[in-house]
């Protein structure tokens, strides 16, 4: 509020439009007729200052303040002076209201300050320079409303920094997670099929599955955009033994077959029970052959102390069918192990052994070999 209106000018003070004013003290006319300290400020020798302030005025020089130097007078450096010790030292001030003379002229106003012209970007002139008092520090809203502390300037007002807010990796993961299911429609999964969460074996940024199914529920995987059972193969990569994958199942490929958990080729054995004649399955080569002390008599095998034709016997020998080497017989008779001699059989074969027995006559001649 300005101070009541005087009547007559006394000694050392000032017209100030229709009143007259102590410029070195007075509060609503520090200085100059412009000049009114704000708040608490007090005026001392024509200066605006902080009580604490007011007591040190005499050894240290007060805080400069707008108003203290004359339009005229004021320079860059002086300019920015003022609005560094506005921010800093709290000496807030504004001002005055211009007085109207009896003729309608504005007293107390600074022209040239009037005339002066301030950029887009710095529009206001405060202080003896140009400023934005929507983001000033220094002129918050307003020419001389400064920003204490750590707030700044927004919008033309003093605010204070937001508090921090960090997220843990699993709040951010579930933020995540909860963004990508709400907007699954643009996952460019194709249509009907929906792309799998992180927490459901599906990596966050890629795999798509059925959208009609829980994605890789409890005992089931992805493969190829849809679930199948833990269990099934998926790719090649997971059959062992040479087999393949084929419709969730690891299976050996066309010519070969199964042995244990191998593939084998068709032609190799996988057990005895694969091979005829005697003959064993080599665990290794899986192709059979004959035991150990047999040896090979066309498609069998037998001990290697029997024969397998005539020519394994001496001479005038020749082996019977039971691989033993006996005298060579006559033409029309054959080694009758029954009688112990050469004799004609009851059958027309060769084979005279003790099934059927041998006989000495009623027999037609045998067929030759």
């Amino acid at each position: 509020m300005l101070a009541p209106l005087k009547t007559g000018q006394q000694k050392g003070e000032t017209k100030c439009g229709v009143e007259c004013a102590d410029t070195n003290k007075g509060k609503d006319h520090c200085g100059n007729c412009e000049t009114r300290c704000m708040g608490d400020a007090e005026c001392r020798a024509g200066k605006c200052v902080q009580p604490a302030a007011a007591k040190a005025a005499a050894d240290e020089e007060p805080a400069t303040v707008r108003g203290q130097v004359k339009a005229d007078e004021r320079t860059p450096e002086t300019a920015a002076a003022v609005e560094v010790a506005s921010a800093t030292k709290a000496a807030a001030v504004e001002p005055a209201p211009a007085a109207k003379a009896a003729d309608g002229d504005a007293v107390g106003v600074d022209d040239k300050e009037e005339e002066r012209k301030c950029p887009t970007d710095a529009p206001d002139w405060c202080a003896g320079s140009c400023a934005d008092t929507v983001t000033s520090k220094y002129h918050c809203g307003g020419c001389y409303r400064p920003c204490f502390g750590t707030k700044t300037c927004v919008h033309g007002a003093c605010t204070s920094p937001a508090p921090s807010s960090k997220l843990s990796l699993h709040s951010w993961l579930s933020v995540f997670l909860s963004w990508c299911k709400s907007w699954s429609h643009l996952s460019g999964c194709p249509p009907g099929q929906k792309r799998c969460p992180g927490s459901q074996n599906c990596i966050p940024n890629g795999d798509c599955c059925p959208g009609d199914s829980s994605c890789n529920p409890p005992g089931q995987k992805k493969c190829n955009g849809k679930c199948i059972p833990i269990a099934d193969c998926c790719k090649d990569e997971e059959c062992e033994g040479g087999k393949t994958c084929s419709d969730g199942q690891c299976a050996c490929g066309d010519g070969d077959r199964q042995c244990g958990n191998a593939c084998i080729p068709n032609e190799r054995c996988c057990s005895d029970d694969d091979c005829g004649g005697g003959k064993i399955c080599d665990p290794s080569t899986k192709k059979c052959r004959c035991p150990k002390g047999h040896g090979k008599c066309g498609e069998t095998c037998i001990p290697r102390d029997r024969c397998c034709k005539d020519s394994d016997c001496d001479e005038g020998q020749a082996c019977s069918p039971a691989g033993k080497c006996k005298p060579r017989c006559k033409q029309g008779k054959r080694w009758c192990e029954s009688l112990g001699r050469c004799a004609r059989c009851c059958r027309d074969t060769w084979e005279c052994d003790d099934d059927p027995p041998c006989c000495e006559s009623g027999c037609r001649a045998p067929v030759p070999p």
